[in-house]
């Protein structure tokens, strides 16, 4: 009995497997029985399945330049997106609060640093400063700082408490940290032009992006 149903079940699934041969052919060579079966159409079926294939192979062609071209595409777009990114960064980097800098030294109520003059408990830019000068009387030594336009400060440093050796040393510390801090802001003006020219060229060349879509 068990070798009876275990035929039945071979034929069953034979019959359907040919079923679904007989539908298949049927689907991919459409038209009559003859079309999908006759001999005499083999030929014909045969040059069906070569365009067939000739256009799958077209279409998988068509399919892998568009995935290389979106590729490219994306590539291009990233670049531009990098180095416009890379670029304001650094423009901003350049205008960030550099604040006080280093200390430099202090000297009565002056305090120098890098970047600043602390004179009174007031910032003052070194890059402000025009010039500085040492200058006495019978009792004090006096350090001036003049700014643009001929306004001055100054401060004083009595004889009983300070040397003169003191006060040159601080004159002689602001003065080279004027000059300094002058060219530092220099290159970093120089430097911002570079990165604002930069920047107007990599926006306004717009070829890469457009030749990326184009192809």
């Amino acid at each position: 009995m068990d070798a009876v149903w275990l035929i039945l079940g071979i034929v069953l699934v034979a019959g359907v497997a040919l079923g679904t041969r007989r539908c298949w052919r049927l689907y991919r060579y459409p038209g009559s029985r003859e079309d999908a079966f006759g001999p005499a159409h083999e030929a014909e079926r045969q040059e069906l399945d070569q365009h067939r294939d000739a256009v799958r192979s077209l279409r998988s062609t068509a399919r892998q330049e568009l995935r290389a071209a979106r590729d490219r595409v994306a590539e291009v777009d990233q670049a531009y997106a990098r180095q416009i990114r890379e670029l304001e960064q650094a423009w901003q980097q350049e205008h960030e609060d550099v604040g006080r800098g280093e200390h430099g030294g202090s000297l009565g109520a002056v305090s120098l640093y890098k970047h600043v003059l602390v004179f009174k408990e007031r910032d003052m830019p070194l890059k402000d400063l025009s010039s500085v000068e040492m200058k006495r009387d019978e009792s004090h030594y006096y350090l001036y700082l003049i700014w643009p336009k001929g306004y001055k400060d100054y401060e004083s440093f009595a004889f009983a408490e300070y040397t003169e050796q003191q006060v040159l040393d601080l004159e002689a510390a602001i003065t080279n940290a004027v000059i300094s801090e002058k060219e530092t802001c220099a290159d970093r003006a120089a430097s911002i032009r570079t990165i604002e020219a930069k920047l107007a060229a990599a926006r306004a060349d717009t070829g890469p992006r457009q030749a990326a879509r184009q192809h």
